[in-house]
């Protein structure tokens, strides 16, 4: 007797359908023409294959594809960025939650906070911030600034449902 190393999902059909349908954002597999594109990370030497992809438009989203995740016994990975050097934002036979259309940021100037989603880059976080009375300290807008022992991409380092989905940071670059 062997043990088998496959790390495919045992997920029926039925179940597969009644998770997409339900997903604001599509539902991807490896039959899906935008699969290749959506599995790509950064670094090209990570070539893993994901059995779903789930491209989440909302925090609900995500909500549901970490039950369905969790349900079905399946590996998970969050993508965001995609600039994750090692790849850990994709996995071979899993889940992996692509944030990359949650891309919206809030700047609240009276409180000097910035409200951030999960697949926002550095470079969308810039350009919402240009206008801000204070810069964020790890923009291009602020080469001045002070440095700060807490910046914007530190906020994410502890993953929690709130963090994976939206982050606050105060313009001065500490977390709230």
């Amino acid at each position: 007797m062997t043990a088998s190393t496959t790390t495919e999902p045992r997920v029926d059909n039925e179940a597969l359908q009644a998770f997409a349908a339900q997903m604001r954002g599509p539902v991807l597999g490896p039959d899906d023409a935008a699969y290749e594109d959506a599995r790509k990370i950064w670094n090209g030497l990570i070539d893993r294959r994901p059995a779903l992809i789930a491209q989440c438009s909302g925090a609900a989203d995500v909500v549901d594809a970490v039950d369905f995740a969790r349900e079905h016994g399946l590996l998970l990975s969050i993508l965001g960025g995609g600039h994750n050097v090692a790849g850990n934002a994709v996995n071979d036979g899993g889940l992996v939650i692509d944030l990359s259309r949650m891309r919206g940021i809030h700047v609240d100037r009276e409180s000097g906070t910035v409200r951030v989603q999960g697949g926002a880059t550095l470079g969308d976080m810039d350009r919402e911030t240009q206008l801000a009375p204070r810069r964020l300290p790890s923009t291009r807008s602020s080469r001045k600034a002070p440095s700060t022992t807490g910046s914007p991409a530190r906020s994410r380092s502890s993953p929690t449902m709130r963090s994976m989905t939206s982050s606050t940071s105060r313009l001065d670059g500490r977390r709230r």
